[in-house]
């Protein structure tokens, strides 16, 4: 009877070390997988009821590693003098070792990347995150909002230079965001050379359009530009709004923002929209430097790398080129047509740009050339649709288009691009017979 309850009470004893063992192994194993996520949200913010704080781990789970380690070794020397499990633990088996000796490789070898980069100084700079759907809303001014997105847009039916702002957010008439069946719409997108004017080109467009329709269905055009936008900011409208309303031509007119000096590209200053549950992530991930080095990396190609407090274009070169590249193929995934237009200049440009522009007109002359240039070059490499306005409106014979900055045009210059379009979409060489008011 004694060997009997001997022997019960060691089972019971061998039960219980393999209840104990497989518990801290699981945590074990729980610990070394989440150490990656851990590392990644440095901080942990909870809210319990009335209580709310924040958590830094710090230290804490390097740690409270290092404890569970000891601490299962000396369980598991206890039990094996004891009474030895009667199952295997997890972590002794191989399959468990080799999932935690890889999570732990990948983490080792990130944690020596990461302080390799700090080491070095390196520190890239990444745009916001705010959460898809969610904006503040807050004005500026009477017709202008802020936007994490786009940094700034126009506030509909709010009154901006004489102007109302539309439905949509933009300085034309009241549009309908359902297209008609059978009808053609363009949609005209840039900067103030695209919007300013009453009315912009693409109400005289809208016009003609409307007075000698180039074919049997109905045509309409409307803007959809922004005072101040940059190629990047007119790319990120077109994918937010633009696609939405299936265009079937899309002008893109953009330039003299994008060599507009900044401390920072825009690309860098726009918020990146995700999903809620994502926003955490993707706030941790930000101040890493291992991930700042990959996106650099991965968006090199584009142009934006600079010293930190270096100025330069809002839009670099490079990154101008993917932008409209970007363009041409989103205007095409919803079955658009793009049309690129190169964005004119006269031959005296004001000397006001030089607190904005380059350090002198010469400089400010020649870049804007070279964008021009990229302009045509994307156009036909992408086998698109290209105004060369910067070529027509060349010389002093061109010079009555455009208004006293050397920029923006006058209501000739205006008209004359709408002819233009209109010719080039509807495929003639003579403008319609119709008297723009």
């Amino acid at each position: 009877m004694t060997e009997s309850m001997t022997t019960t009470k060691r089972s019971r004893i061998a039960t219980m070390a393999t209840l104990a063992l497989w518990t801290a192994d699981l945590a074990l194993l729980g610990l070394v997988l989440m150490l990656p996520v851990i590392w990644v949200w440095e901080h942990f913010l909870f809210e319990i009821g009335p209580f709310r704080g924040r958590l830094s781990w710090n230290w804490k789970p390097m740690v409270a590693l290092v404890a569970f380690c000891v601490a299962r070794v000396a369980l598991k020397r206890w039990l094996a003098a004891t009474a030895p499990p009667r199952r295997r633990a997890p972590w002794d088996h191989p399959a468990v070792r080799r999932i935690g000796l890889a999570v732990g490789s990948v983490l080792l070898f990130f944690l020596g990347f990461e302080a390799v980069l700090t080491w070095r100084g390196f520190e890239g700079t990444l745009p916001p995150i705010v959460i898809q759907g969610a904006d503040e809303g807050t004005e500026w001014s009477r017709a202008h909002i802020p936007d994490r997105e786009l940094l700034w847009r126009f506030a509909p039916g709010h009154e901006f230079r004489g102007r109302m702002v539309n439905n949509l957010g933009f300085l034309d008439r009241p549009v309908d965001p359902e297209k008609k069946p059978g009808s053609v719409r363009v949609i005209c997108m840039g900067d103030s050379c695209t919007a300013q004017g009453i009315p912009p080109y693409s109400g005289f467009l809208h016009q003609l359009f409307t007075e000698a329709p180039p074919d049997e269905r109905e045509w309409e055009a409307f803007n959809m530009a922004v005072h101040g936008y940059s190629s990047s900011q007119g790319l990120r409208l077109f994918l937010r709004e633009g696609r939405a309303l299936r265009p079937d031509y899309v002008t893109i007119f953009y330039g003299w923002n994008d060599h507009w000096l900044g401390h920072r590209p825009d690309s860098s200053r726009m918020a990146m929209a995700v999903p809620a549950f994502a926003k955490d992530l993707m706030e941790g991930l930000k101040q890493k430097r291992f991930f700042q080095w990959m996106v650099r990396q991965a968006t090199r190609e584009r142009g934006v790398t600079r010293a930190k407090d270096g100025l330069g274009p809002r839009v670099p070169h490079e990154e101008y080129r993917w932008n409209l590249h970007a363009f041409a193929r989103a205007v095409r995934g919803v079955g658009g047509q793009p049309v690129f237009i190169t964005a004119p200049r006269a031959e005296e440009l004001t000397p006001l740009l030089l607190e904005k522009q380059a350090n002198s007109l010469e400089e400010t002359t020649r870049w804007h050339d070279e964008y021009i240039e990229i302009t045509r070059e994307v156009a036909e490499k992408e086998g698109a649709l290209l105004l060369d306005l910067a070529a027509m409106f060349e010389g002093p014979a061109g010079a009555h288009y455009f208004s006293g900055d050397g920029i923006h045009f006058t209501r000739d210059g205006r008209k004359r691009i709408a002819r233009e379009i209109y010719m080039l979409l509807a495929g003639t060489d003579e403008p319609p017979p119709v008297h723009l008011e």
